[in-house]
């Protein structure tokens, strides 16, 4: 995935900072559905992490990897 605006790497230092849950992080540019769709290509790639505890959702949490 061709990541021309660099969002990929703001969405992981967001999340290096503390974990955010998926509907707040993906709020925070203006770009909602790039956004979205990077979060959720960094999440098959293992970049982030979610708990599979909770449903896929906005409630869930968002953290790198390594990282609780």
């Amino acid at each position: 995935m061709t990541d021309r605006l660099g969002l990929q790497h703001q969405i992981v230092e967001v999340l290096g900072r503390q974990p955010r849950q998926f509907g707040d992080l993906v709020l925070q540019p203006q770009v909602l559905a790039v956004v979205q769709a990077h979060v959720v290509h960094l999440l098959g790639r293992r970049r982030l992490a979610v708990d599979l505890c909770q449903p896929f959702g906005d409630a869930m949490w968002v953290y790198p990897v390594g990282g609780c």
